[in-house]
């Protein structure tokens, strides 16, 4: 028992064993309003459990006391030991009621909530209020209107929280209706039609509306800079943010987000600077902002100079640098930061799976490991996706069983990346194992499988489990399937159609359709997909070179060796090919016009041996250098 607790417990025994109290009017005299404000204090604090205690060793309670327990127990998430509680009330009051509305429309239990409301005998505007509030919290709007109009009084406040719930909602025009009939408004009541505005775009309206204010606080000077920062009339805001007469954290963070939206990252970090309050979120977006444009040597120096170089700042560095290709640079960043969580060692991993370093990120796995690191689920999606590269069966197993005995293997991203690393790996069984052990699939899971069996030639068991798909609540992504079953134009009108509508297709959709096209052999879309991967990823080897195969195969000659004098001036050079072999003592790495290896001698020797028994008196190869590209060699 805590010493606060104690000294609790021992003032509520001293209050119950004063002279002049006895036992029939002990409750009503005792003055518990101590004891019930420790009991508050213990709940706003977290400190549940001796709350609970306190209340459990008293020998009196009052109404207060049953009321700071069930407030406390909302608070801290517990709504099931609050209800139990309400119910043991001998004698509840109108605080008692509201405090149980309130507290189960906010847990989501609106049913609960009704039956309270429906039980009062008397109810004040607080509970009307807090019935209108859960309805809007929990997205039923009709019925907060509902009680909205059965009001027998309103204030303010209940017509605030209709007009918020119209907006929260995008009831624009009914929310405008609203306030125009007020007859009583607050700062609250113009600053929410302000927003009402600006959600619809009007901005025109909403300033109109603004300067009407008869006052105005910090929120609606924000609301209106926000507004305008939304709509990109970024200098209009500026104008507005120098004549507010206060500002408070959010107008500047507000204003510093306005200049990084439209690129004037320097005005962002020299407002950055006058900022009386400093903190680092306001930086780390500034900072991110530079990385993003891939302004990440400037970022970097930069960083160096400032107090504010927080582990978030030097992981978004961290990550640019892999973004550019420049892995060394990001591996220096890493090695060099003072504090590392496990978020940075995921980014780490994660960077050099993504730039083929397949074996520095397993080094870095193992060294995390060594390191009594705690590892979570993304740790272990980011480790498989270089298992399902390289491929490694054993590695990926032992990664399986790790994650097993740490309980990550049930989150559905962990259990996603398993089915890939097996399907890809060649271990059928295993990728199916898993996913029928899953509890939930989504959709990355449904495709992994559809993927992973059409790739090993079992079209009919994709189809079949595709169906299977469609009857679950997974939603089917279109690229995947028409891109896999060879319907090449109706991915491309789903891409179009995506574009019309301002959604964001990334390279990875662009990629699944140029596999298609290379799988279908069609050549004009394939240079449209690949084309779109390049304005997104121009460091993209494995498109220029799909590209030029795809040409060659077409007998394009000409256009696949621009393909290549492109790749070279663009400073894009290919990962030399690298084949692995396990064996029971270990693993051997085998790279492309490598003769560093130590046993190269015996290796050639057996390939000879085993060219011979294949049949194979010469072997030829085609080399692909400038000079002499396409020209044949005997071996």
């Amino acid at each position: 028992m805590s010493s606060q607790l104690k000294q609790a417990v021992a003032l509520t025994y001293s209050l119950s064993r004063k002279p002049y109290l006895n036992h029939r009017n002990v409750t009503a005299q005792l003055d518990l309003k101590p004891v019930n404000s420790k009991i508050s204090s213990f709940m706003r604090n977290g400190h549940v459990e001796d709350a609970q205690q306190l209340f459990d060793q008293l020998p009196h309670r009052n109404t207060v006391t049953y009321n700071a327990m069930i407030r406390g127990y909302f608070q801290n998430g517990f709504p099931e030991k609050a209800a139990s509680l309400y119910n043991q009330m001998v004698v509840r009051d109108l605080f008692s009621y509201n405090t149980m509305i309130f507290g189960l429309m906010k847990c989501g239990h609106v049913k609960e909530a009704e039956g309270v409301f429906e039980s009062m005998k008397n109810r004040d505007i607080v509970t009307w209020n807090s019935m209108i509030l859960g309805y809007v919290d929990n997205n039923l709007m009709s019925e907060a209107m509902t009680v909205f109009n059965a009001m027998p009084l309103k204030d303010v406040v209940s017509w605030n929280l209709v007009l918020g719930g119209l907006v929260k909602v995008q009831e624009f025009e009914e929310a405008e209706e609203l306030f125009r009939g007020m007859v009583v408004r607050d700062v609250a009541s113009w600053t929410i039609i302000v927003k009402a505005f600006v959600g619809t775009g009007k901005i025109v309206e909403a300033r109109k509306t603004f300067d009407d204010m008869p006052m105005k606080d910090i929120g609606a000077w924000n609301t209106m800079i926000g507004g305008y920062v939304q709509q990109n009339f970024v200098e209009i805001a500026e104008g507005l943010f120098h004549k507010m007469p206060g500002k408070d954290r959010n107008s500047w963070s507000i204003m510093i987000d306005g200049f990084l939206s439209i690129g004037r990252t320097r005005d962002a970090l020299r407002l950055f600077h006058e900022t009386p309050q400093k903190h680092e979120k306001s930086w780390n977006s500034i900072m991110l902002s530079f990385v993003k444009k891939s302004l990440v040597r400037e970022a970097h120096a930069i960083l160096e100079k400032v107090p504010f170089s927080g582990i978030v700042s030097w992981t978004n560095i961290m990550i640019g640098y892999f973004n550019m290709g420049e892995v060394e640079n990001a591996n220096k960043v890493f090695q060099l930061m003072p504090c590392l969580d496990t978020a940075v060692w995921n980014a780490a991993i994660f960077g050099f799976g993504e730039n083929d370093q397949f074996e520095n990120g397993i080094r870095l796995f193992i060294r995390m490991k060594e390191d009594g690191v705690s590892m979570d689920e993304a740790t272990f999606t980011s480790f498989l996706i270089i298992c399902s590269n390289m491929p490694s069966i054993n590695l990926g197993q032992q990664i399986h069983a790790e994650s097993i005995k740490l309980g990550i293997d049930c989150f559905t991203a962990a259990a996603n990346a398993f089915i890939t690393m097996y399907f890809r790996c060649g271990n059928m069984d295993s990728a199916l194992l898993v996913f029928n052990s899953m509890t939930c699939h989504d959709t990355i899971s449904w495709n992994s499988v559809i993927c992973g069996l059409a790739q090993h030639g079992l079209a009919e068991k994709a189809t079949e489990v595709f169906e299977k798909m469609r009857s679950s609540r997974a939603e089917p992504n279109q690229i995947t399937f028409v891109g896999r079953f060879g319907l090449i134009d109706e991915a491309m009108d789903v891409l179009n159609e995506m574009t019309i509508y301002g959604l964001e297709v990334g390279a990875s959709v662009w990629g699944a359709l140029l596999g298609a096209c290379r799988l279908h052999k069609n050549m004009s879309l394939a240079e449209i997909a690949g084309e779109r991967i390049l304005d997104i990823e121009p460091s993209n080897s494995g498109v220029y070179l799909i590209l030029a195969e795809m040409y060659l195969a077409n007998g394009m000659r000409e256009k696949a060796y621009n393909m290549w004098v492109r790749m070279k001036d663009s400073g894009v050079k290919k990962q030399p090919g690298c084949s692995w072999i396990e064996l029971s003592i270990g693993g051997n790495v085998f790279l492309a016009e490598d003769r560093a290896h130590p046993e190269f001698e015996s290796i050639s020797c057996a390939l000879n041996l085993i060219y011979q028994e294949m049949g194979f008196r010469n072997v030829y190869l085609i080399v692909a250098s400038d000079d002499i590209r396409g020209t044949y060699f005997q071996c």
